[in-house]
């Protein structure tokens, strides 16, 4: 997998930034039918993608084809149906004192998403800065990027050129580069506290808002009289659905068992 370079952050920033101003004054309709068309894209995908997603992070197909690729079209429609529906505040505070709320964009927001639910997070994090008319530059993780970048793939005809950024690499290395670059005007992560610290310290010396979805777990399950079956679906929901810091006492002949099975 391409490890990206400063230099390729900055063309990344850069480009989002070109493509700024004209997606933010973009037509609020607009704006929602490209979301929509994104989770057309996304359903006539979807076994595709659930195929690449199950490949590449090692969940059961049943749970992306089943979850994982539908929720996150449906949640480009969502957001299709908030564009049109957000809208924007006037008060008189007396005779004289007219109050406007105005919610605009902000600009370009650097996002970073875990390994466990690479597809799903990111249409959590895409959808909303689509919807809102900011751009992005997202970084995938380092384990998991493929479902990333095939959705980007998928979707270049759609979404104009320069909103929607990908760039793929350790996070010790084209993470820190996002981090510690000053064109952003929000920084969005999910993951481990520990990396948590360092994008709040990022945020608050650029003054970069800020959001963080941190995890942390290490869970110890004693499963002394349990299936083989039920034993892999432990595995399975667990090791998917948290950071993954946990272990299993089962029975010697299941473990050597479930070893057999995952080779």
């Amino acid at each position: 997998m391409a490890e990206a370079t400063k230099e390729d952050v900055d063309d990344a920033v850069n480009a989002a930034w070109a493509a700024f101003d004209s997606w933010k004054n973009l037509d609020k309709i607009k704006r929602a039918e490209i979301l929509l068309k994104i989770a057309d894209v996304i359903d006539a995908n979807k076994e595709d993608l659930a195929y690449i997603e199950s490949l590449d992070n090692g969940k059961p197909l049943r749970e992306t084809l089943n979850v994982d690729i539908p929720f996150a079209a449906d949640h480009f429609r969502y957001f299709a149906s908030a564009i049109r529906t957000e809208e924007d505040t006037s008060n008189f505070l007396d005779s004289k004192t007219l109050s406007l709320v105005f919610r605009e964009p902000i600009g370009v927001v650097g996002q970073i998403v875990p390994w466990n639910f690479p597809f799903l997070m990111a249409a959590w994090k895409l959808a909303p800065v689509l919807a809102s008319g900011c751009c992005t530059v997202l970084k995938s993780s380092s384990s998991t990027p493929l479902s990333i970048l095939e959705l980007a793939k998928l979707v270049k005809d759609i979404i104009p050129k320069g909103v929607f950024n990908v760039i793929s690499g350790a996070g010790s290395k084209s993470g820190q580069y996002i981090l510690d670059h000053n064109g952003f005007r929000k920084l969005a992560f999910t993951g481990s506290t520990e990396i948590g610290y360092s994008v709040a310290k990022a945020a608050a010396e650029n003054l970069y808002l800020q959001h963080l979805s941190l995890v942390e777990s290490r869970q110890i399950y004693s499963l002394m009289t349990v299936t083989l079956t039920l034993l892999l679906t432990v595995f399975s929901l667990v090791s998917s659905l948290t950071k993954a810091r946990f272990a299993v006492q089962v029975q010697e002949f299941l473990y050597r068992k479930a070893s057999m099975m995952s080779l």
